[in-house]
Order: structure tokens, then C-alpha cells, then sequence
């Protein structure tokens, strides 16, 4: 159990550096991480970031590209 619960501890404080980048290279699309994490829908973000709702996916969907990424390098 413990060494399950140090893996789990290690994911996430991977993926807290990978958004951290993520926030330093690319604010917008952290921007659209955030609220999805708070659970705002494509229209809702759209309506935050005074964007059109297919720029609010695209950003999400290539911020998940690069959170992947660096997630990848950081627990190989």
C-alpha cells in the first residue's frame, strides 16, 4: 500500500511541474487546463478567454499533447 500511495505521490507532483511548465510557455493553453480542471464546459472557457469555443479545444486538446509529453520524460 505504501509503495502504491509513494507512485501515486510521484505522478502527481510530475504532472503539477509538467502544468507549472506548461504555465511558463504557454499561459493560454494553462489558462484552458485550469478551467477544465475546474470544471468549466468549451462554451464557458470561450466566454473567459474571449475566444472562439473551437480555439478553447484546440488549445486544450494540444495542452493535453504536452502535458503527455512532458509526463513521459518526467516518469520514464
Amino acid at each position: 500500500r505504501d509503495d502504491e500511495l509513494a507512485v501515486y505521490a510521484d505522478r502527481v507532483a510530475a504532472l503539477r511541474a509538467c502544468i507549472d511548465e506548461l504555465a511558463k510557455t504557454d499561459p493560454d493553453r494553462a489558462a484552458v487546463v485550469r478551467y477544465r480542471a475546474e470544471g468549466c464546459d468549451y462554451d464557458r472557457i470561450a466566454e473567459k478567454l474571449n475566444v472562439p469555443k473551437t480555439t478553447a479545444m484546440t488549445r486544450f486538446h494540444r495542452a493535453k499533447e504536452q502535458l503527455s509529453h512532458c509526463l513521459q520524460g518526467k516518469l520514464a
